[in-house]
């Protein structure tokens, strides 16, 4: 169940479009590697504002879901001038607000016609914390 404070934002937000499919999820192990791998190369959307608690993924944005939505096209626009290949958001659970600001990245991404892909971190910063072989790669 949502906080009251994530209900009254997205009954304040629009709809996104779009909504994501099964593709539009990456794995903790995949966000691993590729953090690992090609860091440089995607930018980490971390969408927790009260529950930012224990930690969070290395090299990840702490930008709260509550205060993106009027800067989706400039966030996404200098992550593409960037060259960022790409951009995965989480929370905590990776539900209300990551799936909230995924389809919100990806209506602007497909007014645009091409950039970054968007996905979105399966089962948020617990799944990513409870891992094996991520503890690397959490700062506390």
């Amino acid at each position: 169940m949502a906080s009251p404070e994530i209900v009254n934002w997205i009954q304040s937000t629009p709809e996104p479009s779009v909504k994501p499919s099964e593709k539009d999820y990456l794995e903790p192990s995949a966000v691993a590697e590729l953090i690992r791998r090609s860091p440089k190369d995607i930018a980490i959307i971390d969408l927790r504002k009260n529950d930012f608690v224990g930690g969070k993924i290395k090299g990840a944005f702490n930008i709260p879901a509550q205060s993106i939505y009027h800067s989706v096209d400039d966030l996404y626009d200098l992550f593409d001038k960037a060259e960022k290949k790409e951009i995965i958001v989480h929370c905590v659970s990776s539900r209300d607000r990551a799936t909230r600001t995924w389809g919100w990245l990806t209506d602007y991404k497909n007014s645009k016609g091409s950039g970054p892909e968007i996905f979105i971190l399966k089962g948020g910063f617990n799944a990513f914390k409870a891992a094996d072989g991520t503890n690397d790669l959490i700062d506390n």
